[in-house]
């Protein structure tokens, strides 16, 4: 099945994101991840709602990619906050 145009599998995008979010996290580019993050959780709930109401069907490793994409975000953002808020109470006098 292919939503994308050129008959690119939706599989290989998955392939292809998972991928890159595991490479920026690698690297550490926590701004670039929680970002690529957000595409793919906004990419697997546009995949799900075609599910639900287009194609009428559960495909149950779709849910399970739905529900880890949530995760990786969650995490994503929250290691960005919880760092910012680290730093700005390293920056604070007399602390």
């Amino acid at each position: 099945m292919s939503t994308l145009p050129r008959c690119v599998p939706v599989a290989a995008c998955g392939i292809a994101g998972y991928t890159l979010l595991g490479v920026l996290a690698y690297f550490r580019r926590r701004t670039l991840t929680a970002v690529a993050s957000m595409f793919g959780l906004a990419f697997a709930i546009y995949l799900t709602n075609v599910e639900v109401h287009i194609l009428n069907v559960w495909c149950i490793y779709c849910l399970w990619s739905l529900l880890f994409m949530v995760l990786i975000t969650l995490l994503a953002f929250g290691q960005l906050i919880f760092r910012r808020a680290d730093r700005q109470l390293a920056e604070t006098p007399g602390s």
